[in-house]
């Protein structure tokens, strides 16, 4: 962790030497009785209960999962095992001082394990406090509020500004629905069945996943409307093989099994795109070019008003949901002459792009502003707030 040179009277103390680190108490789901008493996990409040486990003012500190997350509850609390938390302090440390320069530290990077994210609490304990004039306590209190104050009134900014980036955001998102629904809205109404040349369920070869070959997509490569083979697993597949269970530019992919709201999610094949093959939990979907343009159909298998169709229509299956052929087959779509369809594309397509580049200005945005909450909480315990 880094240090820095303090100002006049300030002293670097460890977290040891000020509080007592406790261990979370679990508290299943089925245990939880309701109540207003917020039930933190690593990453935040996992639910509520009748009774609390620690007293007011609490810091809640992700051990497993989301370790090294923080977060603080000004009301009893009841952490769960995946956290530590401290609710006791001494008469010259200020709790929500404490809060804000821990969040201000890579408590994340204490981690010890890479396979099972957690945190060490003796390391822990080991993470050194900036504490002003720890020899005169009502002093020192006095600084740590004024310090406290003036973070809440510049944090309480950036949040705003937070709010309405993700406010923006979500509206961008939106946007290429409602621009998708205005470009379907009054076409001619036909069974997919009548433009699709031919279906095929994905290899099942998972013991192989991650071996030498060729691409493999699966349900995470089917993304924003495309199939996206950048971090595609390698599978090993014989030529008859790929032949048979192949994508080729133009194919359309069909998630067919995961949750209810993911099945049916498609993607289309690019031009470009290497020798590959798909998983089973995929459908590949080829269309007749003389009637469908792959392009437009994919944009309305992704359509909420197919969305609807393929949710009538899933069958439940053990914690997920399925769609197969006959399914597909059984949708009634906007299908245009093909003319009308190239066209509806094309416009969707400069839409999408559009969209895209609005969607990275405003990542942009989310990161200056985590950026900029850094910074300010860094400044605070410089004295420099």
């Amino acid at each position: 962790m880094e240090k820095w040179r303090l100002p006049e009277g300030w002293e670097w103390i460890k977290l040891g030497n000020l509080v007592t680190v406790n261990y979370g108490k679990g508290l299943a789901s089925r245990q939880r009785e309701g109540g207003n008493i917020p039930v933190y996990g690593a990453n935040g409040i996992v639910g509520y209960h009748n009774a609390p486990l620690s007293v007011e003012n609490t810091i809640i500190i992700g051990r497993k999962g989301s370790a090294g997350a923080i977060n603080f509850s000004k009301k009893t609390c009841w952490p769960i095992d995946t956290t530590f938390f401290i609710d006791s302090y001494p008469e010259f440390l200020e709790a929500e001082y404490l809060y804000n320069f821990l969040r201000s530290q890579p408590i994340a990077e204490l981690q010890q394990s890479a396979a099972i994210p957690g945190l060490n609490r003796d390391i822990l304990y080991g993470v050194e406090v900036p504490i002003p004039y720890p020899n005169d306590p009502a002093r020192s209190l006095a600084e740590q509020r004024r310090i406290v104050a003036r973070l809440e009134a510049l944090l309480g900014e950036v949040r705003e500004m937070r709010g309405l980036q993700s406010q923006i955001a979500a509206d961008v998102g939106r946007l290429m629905e409602s621009i998708v629904e205005d470009n379907l809205h009054d076409l001619p109404q036909k069974p997919l069945a009548s433009v699709v040349s031919s279906y095929k369920n994905g290899i099942y070869k998972r013991e192989t996943f991650y071996g030498r070959g060729y691409p493999s997509a699966r349900m995470f490569n089917i993304q924003n409307g495309m199939v996206n083979l950048k971090e595609a697993p390698l599978l090993d597949v014989t030529p008859e093989e790929l032949c048979q269970y192949g994508l080729l530019p133009g194919d359309i992919l069909v998630n067919r099994v995961n949750s209810r709201e993911l099945v049916g999610k498609a993607g289309l094949v690019l031009d470009g795109t290497p020798p590959c093959t798909f998983e089973s939990k995929n459908i590949r979907l080829r269309v007749n070019r003389t009637l469908a343009d792959p392009r437009f159909v994919t944009f309305v298998l992704n359509s909420r008003m197919t969305k609807v169709q393929i949710q009538r229509l899933q069958k439940p299956a053990i914690g997920q949901a399925t769609v197969n052929q006959s399914d597909l087959d059984s949708l009634v779509i906007p299908l245009p002459d093909l003319a009308k369809q190239i066209q509806i594309a094309q416009t969707l397509i400069e839409a999408r792009q559009a969209i895209s580049a609005m969607i990275g200005e405003q990542e942009q945005t989310r990161r200056y502003l985590e950026q900029l909450e850094q910074s300010i909480l860094a400044q605070a315990f410089r004295g420099e707030v």
